[in-house]
């Protein structure tokens, strides 16, 4: 008896699976390069966010950030604090002068998400605009204590005495008549949890507040907005990809989002096209 000829549909069906593995990252990598999908809408809380900054944001305004998470997560606040922080510089840069960005952290990892990731990401636009650590910004390190901490460097932000690197913080330029956080014209926060910042500085002091968040914060932070106790909010990569699209600069959420769109179409292309190879297998009684 004669064996039966393997048609089309049984060569695809047993292609080896590194064949389609290899397509699936040739495919990614393309996605990097395509042309960004324009976006159907912003959201009113991530465009009022960027109008803040545009109308607000002047030369020599003093700018604090705080970076917390830790690495695993913070991953879903970087897109957006480097699109938010580099809208900053250039806004201020636009006017004809430099912001003074103080970085302060609160978990272990500051230091190296601040080396290693975040500050490369602001490289490019702090070298733009001539930005010199100690003259236009320091990083303070840690801030300890979570409420409690916030407290006290809202009242002394002298407390630690010296920067990350050791150096007394009243040497530093920077920190030039930065008396108690009444001269922040700006808090800017990378991490999950909002609290502390409302209950120690935009309730008491009603300091301005951009809060990077993830996904979730499009559902938990409009209500602190509308209260007048947050300036506005980016949720995650969404709302880093929106922002990004505002001020003109695709950057790591655009080009991930369109990476995952790309990851999604492979995915269900290729369920489409097995079941109906396998359907038509079964049809022809194969």
């Amino acid at each position: 008896m004669s064996e039966k000829k393997s048609g089309l549909a049984d060569k695809i069906l047993n292609l080896p699976s590194e064949y389609l593995y290899g397509v699936t990252i040739i495919l990614l990598f393309i996605s990097v390069i395509f042309p960004k999908i324009p976006l159907a809408s912003v959201s009113p809380y991530v465009e009022n966010t960027y109008n803040w900054v545009n109308q607000n944001i002047n030369p020599g305004d003093i700018v604090v950030f705080e970076l917390g998470n830790d690495f695993a997560y913070y991953i879903s606040h970087m897109p957006g604090v480097t699109a938010v922080l580099n809208h900053v510089m250039d806004t201020a840069g636009q006017k004809g002068g430099k912001i003074r960005l103080i970085v302060i952290g609160h978990n272990v990892e500051h230091m190296l998400i601040w080396r290693y990731a975040q500050q490369g990401l602001l490289k490019q636009t702090m070298d733009k605009w001539g930005y010199t650590y100690g003259k236009d910004y320091a990083n303070l390190g840690i801030v300890p204590g979570g409420d409690a901490g916030l407290y006290v460097f809202a009242k002394n932000p002298y407390v630690g005495e010296i920067d990350a690197y050791g150096t007394q913080l009243k040497t530093l330029e920077v920190m030039k008549d930065f008396k108690d956080i009444n001269n922040v014209k700006l808090w800017v926060q990378g991490n999950w949890d909002t609290m502390p910042e409302i209950r120690q500085i935009t309730g008491p002091y009603k300091t301005a507040y951009i809060f990077v968040g993830h996904p979730e914060a499009a559902v938990s932070s409009p209500i602190w907005v509308d209260s007048n106790q947050m300036t506005g909010f980016v949720a995650g990569w969404p709302g880093a990809q929106m922002y990004e699209f505002l001020v003109n600069k695709p950057g790591l959420a655009s080009f991930g989002s369109m990476t995952i769109s790309v990851a999604y179409l492979i995915l269900l292309v290729s369920i489409v096209i097995c079941n109906i190879l396998y359907l038509s297998k079964k049809v022809g009684g194969a």
